[in-house]
């Protein structure tokens, strides 16, 4: 994923040394809407994890009937360069 233009920014995805503990990953419609936000803003704050924030803020999504989801995609995503081909 480019995060902020950068293909080369590490993100969640660290290959060695790292690893997060997400309480009720798997029961996230088990969290009320407050702590689904404050979820999505650790992740994405604190660890860094903009691959886990879209799938908290989905299930926020389904709880409230917004779109929260897509629009961070769209606004994480938004100042990736266009790629170039080589030759």
């Amino acid at each position: 994923m480019i995060v902020n233009g950068d293909i080369n920014r590490m993100g969640s995805q660290a290959l060695w040394g790292q690893v997060m503990y997400v309480r009720n990953f798997m029961e996230l419609h088990s969290l009320s809407q407050p702590k689904l936000l404050n979820l999505a803003a650790i992740l994405h704050l604190v660890c860094q994890s903009y691959d886990m924030v879209p799938l908290v803020l989905r299930q926020y999504d389904r709880q409230a009937g917004t779109q929260l989801a897509i629009k961070y995609i769209e606004r994480i995503t938004a100042s990736a360069p266009e790629p170039t081909g080589s030759g």
